[in-house]
């Protein structure tokens, strides 16, 4: 089953905007101004990272080959950084109520911002080359169709 990763990526966003807004109100107030907003900004630019580098690999594999897979060793990355330096967090701290809420304060936008800007990147090349990117949705594989085929 084949859906448009456009679609995909923005779906999901609103999931983890919604996510992310309900941490940051839940917990920001919990800590001294400055530490919060510091996490909350590392989450973002987190975020950032991940969401250009990511979908531009991806678009530069899509205009060689005319798909793109995401290789395991990426996502073994994404899920060490996601699962990995919390866990690693909270070993250190003793498992304290107030790290694990500054991680997910700092977790929290992270994928939010990443989809919203693989939406975007995808969506200006399928513009620009008159081209639909389809998302294969189990495998992490990325491929192009032409507009008209439906």
């Amino acid at each position: 089953m084949a859906v448009r990763a456009v679609s995909l990526a923005m779906g999901t966003f609103f999931f983890w905007a919604l996510h992310a807004s309900l941490q940051v109100l839940i917990n920001i107030g919990r800590f001294p101004a400055i530490v919060g907003t510091a996490s909350l900004a590392l989450g973002i630019l987190t975020g950032l990272a991940i969401g250009t580098i990511l979908p531009l690999r991806q678009l530069r594999d899509i205009n060689r080959k005319g798909e793109s897979r995401t290789p395991l060793s990426t996502l073994l990355i994404i899920i060490g950084v996601a699962f990995v330096v919390p866990s690693a967090l909270l070993l250190a701290s003793n498992f304290s109520v107030d790290v694990l809420r500054l991680t997910l304060i700092f977790l929290s936008p992270g994928p939010a911002i990443a989809l919203a800007l693989q939406a975007f990147l995808f969506r200006r090349w399928e513009k620009k080359n008159g081209k639909w990117i389809l998302a294969a949705t189990w495998s992490a594989k990325y491929y192009v169709q032409p507009e008209d085929e439906q």
